[in-house]
């Protein structure tokens, strides 16, 4: 959300003080604690009291960027207030207990989580011919344009700016930890600290709690536990015996040089001997591919009758349909050839051709292409016809359209 700067500011805190961000304004002389923004729609904190900017927007996502939502859902201070815990936030147990002793430290500092900045006063002399010094002589909230005649003569105006109170470190990944070896941590102790991981999985703050009482990291002790994890896989699992396969598969070779590459039989013979594959002859590969297509089953011809529900269209093709139909439920192609036209005449003939291959076709889906409709009816008069959804929609939509236009 962006401020406009036009809008009329509040000269008093007190008379604008509100708990709810829909009614918040910028207030005069007040900036935001969390991040040390002015001119910014400020709030109330009721865990804090602390002013907090926040976004005004009947629909907010995630606060808009301002610090009254990372406060009010990541930091310990908020959540102290909600659940209606007793005490200070730092003495509070069940605070400590429910986040562990890292996130709460998390959540107790840094940018959103505590106040940072505040107002600082500086006392600046000035007279004619001199340059100005400033001198900071505290916390406090003087107006910014007041002056006061000072000692010496010449004119002390009072300014202020905003500063930060509290330097934050940058941050850092879980508790900084100096790496050292740990040759004191002979196998049987390892074996020890895998089965307290083991025994304790599942426990909030128990991994914490096991890596601090033998002084070794977070990330030291995954891997103990993966180790311990993979190597126990290893012994308990049964012995897989390896089988050597054979360095050369020659039937997918030729398989893919024949039908992908379109080698000749000549030139297929010629790559064999080459690389000293045997068999090598043109003979003795021609019979292995005579071999592989008498063990693919045959579509056309089936030893009974198939009942089907086909699918029918057209690809076209430089100028010329390739007419293809396909079995619903395989998506096997059926039929597919080259034609010259697309009319029922066209059409009615290959799907004839299919009761010769004891196929029976209870219908067919389609589009609504009119010579492939009347080639269906004459080739499977007691089959039904069915229009396929996309082209259904289609044709609803032009009919919409011209509907639309002629209104």
């Amino acid at each position: 959300m962006d401020v406009d700067l036009t809008d009329p500011m509040a000269t008093d805190g007190g008379e604008v003080l509100t708990y709810n961000r829909m009614e918040a304004k910028p207030i005069a002389g007040e900036h935001c604690r969390f991040c040390g923004r002015e001119r910014v729609p400020l709030v109330k904190t009721r865990c804090c009291e602390q002013w907090i900017c926040c976004d005004t927007a009947f629909m907010s996502f995630r606060g808009g960027g301002y610090c009254q939502f990372a406060h009010e859902n990541d930091s310990a201070c908020h959540f102290h207030y909600n659940e209606g815990h007793q005490g200070s936030l730092h003495d509070c147990g069940e605070c400590r207990r429910f986040f562990g002793e890292d996130d709460f430290k998390q959540r107790c500092e840094g940018p959103g989580n505590e106040p940072l900045y505040e107002r600082e006063s500086m006392e600046v002399v000035g007279s004619v011919g001199a340059k100005f010094r400033a001198r900071k002589i505290g916390i406090s909230q003087i107006p910014i344009d007041s002056f006061s005649k000072p000692p010496g003569g010449g004119r002390m105006a009072m300014q202020t700016r905003i500063v930060m109170i509290r330097h934050q470190l940058p941050p850092t990944r879980g508790c900084e930890m100096k790496f050292t070896r740990r040759h004191d941590l002979d196998p049987q102790t390892r074996i020890e600290i895998v089965k307290h991981v083991w025994i304790h999985q599942g426990i909030y703050g128990k991994m914490t709690q096991i890596a601090q009482e033998y002084h070794i990291s977070r990330t030291f002790l995954s891997q103990l536990s993966w180790a311990a994890k993979h190597h126990l896989e290893d012994l308990l699992s049964d012995p897989q015996h390896l089988v050597e396969p054979p360095d050369v598969l020659l039937e997918p070779w030729i398989l893919l040089l024949r039908l992908e590459g379109q080698c000749s039989m000549p030139s297929l013979a010629s790559i064999f001997q080459h690389f000293d594959y045997q068999p090598h002859s043109v003979g003795s590969l021609s019979e292995s591919l005579r071999d592989y297509g008498r063990c693919v089953p045959s579509t056309l011809s089936m030893p009974h009758k198939k009942v089907v529900l086909s699918l029918s269209d057209a690809i076209c093709a430089i100028r010329a349909p390739i007419l293809v139909t396909i079995a619903a439920h395989s998506t096997a192609i059926l039929t597919i050839e080259l034609a010259s036209d697309r009319s029922a005449q066209t059409w009615e003939t290959p799907l004839q051709d299919l009761g010769a291959h004891r196929f029976h076709s209870l219908g067919m889906a389609s589009d609504r292409g009119v010579g492939l409709q009347a080639g269906s009816q004459a080739a499977w008069q007691a089959g039904c016809w069915v229009c396929d959804q996309f082209h259904a929609c289609q044709d609803l939509f032009t009919r919409c359209h011209q509907l639309e236009r002629k209104a």
